[in-house]
């Protein structure tokens, strides 16, 4: 027994030998190069990708380290300011597109424009809604790394169950409304077993359906006291209170909005194309979701325009290695990054030409009407930035628009009034 044991404890001195010799060869290897570290939202299954993007970025710069560092929880934008604030921030990280121009303003974010001035095409091949996302005063400091556009997504199971057509591009938004009238079954004490319409779409999107535009060019300016936001915000508010045809917030959040549309306990679902991410999550019971989409309805007079936008990968104001940080960057929304998010739903394609829209089109993921009515929504794309102006910090926007909308929503204070409020709240709070 002794000699088993002796026999044990020399194997696994061996052992720890082998593995501190190979620790220090890799050790060994990385003397010498340059560590860059990078941050995005942590998720398993992206989690791995990135990995394995960051060792293949590492074999065409060799005298680069990665270090790829997600970062987990909800509160992503909170731990990026404490890092930055502290000094201790990644050389590239993701930055919520409605932080994008305080951060810029806080001077975190480095210029790009010279790197992109001498890889002109690079920058020229996306679609330009989405370089415009990211000017700010004629200068670039982050690229879109993933995108998303309003869709109206339909359960076809529902509408093969009740014989009624599926709908169509041209449906305009009051056709949609009542549709989802008919699409709608309530039991005998008026409860609701099936609603015809989930809308998750923003009241911001529909203003502009309705024709409007939230900021003035210079945002000096909020519109949002103007007859399509009014329109935009009633609508928001008229699918469950008026119309009867979507839960009420309290029961929307008890049981998700989404999560009724998977549930096949609703017949549409006007929504993002990111969402298609969720329902490959999601969908994994008994009865699969069969689900087509069309391009977001457009209210009669309105007009056809669909703001289009995601993160966005900026690089450290900071970093003692501007320049390779700005290749991980680049490469990190090159073709290959875009293809797996596509194939994840978690994206359109960044570029109208070339292997991303191809893979789109091709993949499995997405059946040929749900691409095809993505590619033809694509056309129609403007800056999710117009809906932020660059002399209103996001949050206290976003803060007093919720404090006033709630009155609306849940107080039932009246719209005119809401809209007033918040119109001289936020001239208020311009720079």
């Amino acid at each position: 027994m002794m000699l088993i044991m002796k026999r044990i404890t020399a194997l696994s001195a061996c052992l720890a030998l082998l593995l501190t010799a190979l620790g220090c060869g890799r050790e060994a290897e990385n003397i010498g190069k340059t560590t860059l570290r990078w941050s995005a939202y942590a998720f398993p299954s992206y989690d791995k990708f990135r990995y394995e993007e960051s060792a293949a970025f590492e074999k065409i710069h060799p005298e680069v380290r990665i270090k790829y560092e997600p970062i987990s929880g909800k509160n992503y934008a909170g731990k990026i300011m404490t890092q930055l604030a502290g000094g201790t921030a990644p050389d590239v990280f993701f930055v919520p597109p409605n932080l994008y121009w305080d951060f810029i303003k806080r001077g975190v974010l480095a210029d790009m424009t010279p790197y992109l001035d001498k890889d002109k095409e690079f920058i020229r091949q996306y679609y330009p809604a989405l370089t415009a996302n990211v000017k700010y005063r004629g200068k670039i400091y982050g690229l879109v790394s993933n995108c998303s556009i309003p869709v109206l997504y339909y359960n076809k199971n529902i509408f093969d169950k009740m014989k009624m057509p599926y709908p169509t591009n041209d449906m305009t938004l009051e056709e949609m409304v009542e549709l989802a009238g008919k699409m709608t079954i309530r039991e005998s004490n008026g409860k609701a077993k099936q609603y015809g319409l989930i809308n998750a779409m923003g009241w911001q999107q529909l203003g502009i359906l309705y024709g409007g535009q939230l900021w003035s060019k210079d945002g000096s300016k909020c519109n949002i006291n103007s007859e399509p936001f009014k329109k935009g915000i009633k609508f928001t508010k008229d699918v469950y209170a008026a119309y009867k045809i979507s839960p009420y917030p309290r029961e929307a959040q008890d049981m998700g909005s989404r999560e009724q549309f998977i549930g096949h306990r609703a017949a549409m679902y006007l929504g993002s194309t990111w969402e298609i991410a969720t329902f490959k999550i999601q969908n994994r019971g008994a009865q699969k979701l069969n689900y087509g989409c069309v391009m977001a309805p457009v209210p009669k007079g309105g007009k056809r325009a669909y703001l289009a936008g995601g993160n966005i990968l900026g690089v450290n104001a900071k970093s003692k290695n501007k320049k390779l940080a700005f290749e991980l960057a680049r490469f990190m929304c090159g073709p290959e990054s875009i293809k797996f998010l596509i194939g994840m739903g978690d994206s359109v394609p960044l570029r109208p030409e070339g292997e991303e829209m191809q893979f789109l089109l091709n993949n499995p993921t997405h059946s040929s009407d749900v691409a095809e009515n993505i590619r033809k929504g694509m056309e129609y794309i403007i800056p999710y930035s117009s809906i932020f102006s660059s002399r209103v910090v996001p949050d206290q926007f976003e803060k007093t628009v919720k404090e006033e909308m709630d009155k609306y929503i849940l107080l039932n204070q009246d719209l005119d009034k809401t809209l007033k409020s918040i119109e001289v709240r936020i001239s208020k709070a311009i720079k």
